[in-house]
């Protein structure tokens, strides 16, 4: 398992970590990791991140349905575009996750189980999240 994570950020997000990272004189990954670390140990911003995971689903149940409904060809595309763009967001959050609680010497079986039940992903091993994420 690689030790580094590459994450697309916007670019305000990024000037808002180069600014902090200038005042502590750290790096640019160390404050990410640390602002990550920090998530981790708060329940009350775990809930919040399950409840907009919880959002984003029912919010594409939605837009499936109205779709099907109204069975509109030139919407397909974008309903794919969407499933994919949530599942890619799903699967980027679960890694970065597993691969912190992993290096903070967590059971490897029980944090792959946790991230599996917190970003809803069926069947999990450990093995799903080793390099490119839950497939």
């Amino acid at each position: 398992m690689s030790n580094s994570i590459s994450v697309r950020l916007p670019t305000e997000a990024i000037r808002e970590l180069d600014r902090i990272a200038g005042k502590q004189k750290k790096t640019r990954g160390v404050i990410a990791k640390e602002m990550l670390l920090r998530v981790l140990d708060d329940e009350d911003r775990w809930s919040q991140i399950q409840f907009c995971i919880q959002q984003l689903d029912a919010r594409l149940e939605d837009l499936t349905r109205n779709i099907r409904l109204h069975a509109s060809p030139d919407l397909s595309p974008h309903l794919v575009s969407t499933q994919q763009s949530v599942d890619q967001l799903r699967a980027a959050l679960a890694t970065v996750v597993y691969r912190l609680m992993i290096e903070r010497g967590e059971n490897e079986t029980e944090v792959a189980n946790w991230v599996a039940e917190i970003f809803g992903v069926q069947d999990s091993t450990a093995s799903e999240y080793d390099s490119a994420g839950p497939q």
